[in-house]
């Protein structure tokens, strides 16, 4: 007979009140199949500060903060003396570099911020034998590394950074979009290249995929 497969899906912010007011007038039919094939736990505790990098730490680690070392939306980092910044607020990833908080983000914080003396669960069902995968996700970190494409945040980098006269040409379409922008892009140009080429080499994914 083979294994029954497992999908973890995760809703940040969900409360039970509101889980149960929206099934309740019918508007979250897939919760309510849910709801009656399963078991609703309704007096849970969110981690402190019930943030989600931090509650999604817990949830892939099984431990506090004191262990998995991810203790906020935005932390001061004393060993390389700044300020690490996840995405609290459009304003605070702007004022501390947006892709210097995608960096931290995306790569700093499953491969250097997350404690590497506790197991995830993905590395603990990795040595179990079973295949794991993970998406939109904020930590993915297993025994094996695979290397993540960025094609897509390359593109809208430049669509997004403010050009003069940027030209970007998508692959299998024809013609060129042209956006209008400031006087300041070539350096942004510049600075989203080299950022997503060492992001590319050095970011890697590590969930077994199937």
């Amino acid at each position: 007979m083979p294994a029954k497969k497992l999908v973890l899906t995760y809703v940040d912010s969900l409360r039970t009140d509101m889980l149960l007011r929206a099934v309740a007038e019918e508007r979250a039919p897939t919760f309510a199949a849910l709801l009656e094939r399963g078991v609703l736990v309704e007096e849970c505790v969110s981690s402190f500060p019930s943030v989600t990098p931090v509650a999604c730490a817990e949830l892939v680690t099984g431990v506090g903060s004191d262990r998995h070392w991810i203790s906020g939306m935005n932390w001061y980092h004393r060993l390389e003396r700044r300020y690490v910044e996840y995405g609290s607020s459009l304003d605070a990833t702007r004022a501390f570099g947006v892709f210097r908080a995608l960096y931290d983000l995306v790569y700093n914080m499953n491969l250097a911020h997350l404690n590497p003396q506790v197991e995830t669960l993905f590395e603990r069902l990795d040595d179990a034998g079973a295949r794991t995968a993970c998406t939109s996700f904020l930590f993915y970190r297993g025994r094996h590394r695979h290397e993540v494409t960025l094609d897509g945040l390359r593109s809208r980098g430049c669509t997004t950074s403010c050009f003069s006269r940027c030209r970007t040409t998508t692959p299998g379409a024809t013609g060129t979009v042209r956006r209008r922008a400031s006087s300041r892009s070539p350096r942004r140009t510049t600075a989203s290249r080299s950022w997503s080429k060492r992001l590319a080499a050095s970011t890697t994914s590590s969930t077994r995929t199937p």
